[in-house]
C-alpha cells in the first residue's frame, strides 16, 4: 500500500489529506480510489475527505459523479454537510447545469443546510 510504504500512519487525516492534494492536482481519478478505499483500512470516510472528492470533481467537471456521491450518501443514509453539497452544487454550476443545483439546493432529504456558498452556487 502507498501509505505504508511511507511509513504513514493510516487514519481519517492523512487520507483525507492525500484526497485534498489529488483534487487539488485534478487527479480526480486518485482522489475516488482514496476515497473507497478508507473502509479498506477500517477508516470510515468523514465529511473532509467527502467533500474534497466532490470539490475534485467540480475543478475536473465532473459534476455526474459529485452527484453520484451524493446518491450514494442517500442510499447509505449519511449526513451531507454543507461543504460536501455546496461543492457538489458548484461543480453543476460551473457546467451550466443550473436547474440540477437548483434542485440540489431545495432537496432536503440529505440533511445538510445549505450555506451562503451554496446558495450562490445555486443562483450563479
Amino acid at each position: 500500500c502507498f501509505f505504508r510504504s511511507l511509513h504513514l500512519g493510516v487514519d481519517e487525516v492523512g487520507i483525507s489529506t492525500a484526497i485534498n492534494v489529488c483534487g487539488k492536482a485534478s487527479l480526480w481519478n486518485m482522489a475516488l480510489l482514496l476515497h473507497d478505499s478508507m473502509l479498506g483500512f477500517q477508516v470510515a470516510p468523514d465529511s473532509v475527505a467527502s467533500s474534497s472528492v466532490c470539490s475534485a470533481y467540480e475543478k475536473a467537471g465532473r459534476w455526474n459523479l459529485a452527484l453520484g456521491l451524493l446518491r450514494e450518501f442517500a442510499c447509505q443514509r449519511t449526513v451531507v454537510d454543507e461543504v460536501t453539497l455546496g461543492a457538489a452544487i458548484s461543480s453543476c454550476e460551473k457546467v451550466g447545469e443550473w436547474q440540477i443545483a437548483l434542485r440540489l439546493l431545495h432537496r432536503s432529504t440529505w440533511e445538510a443546510r445549505a450555506d451562503k456558498v451554496s446558495q450562490r452556487a445555486g443562483i450563479s
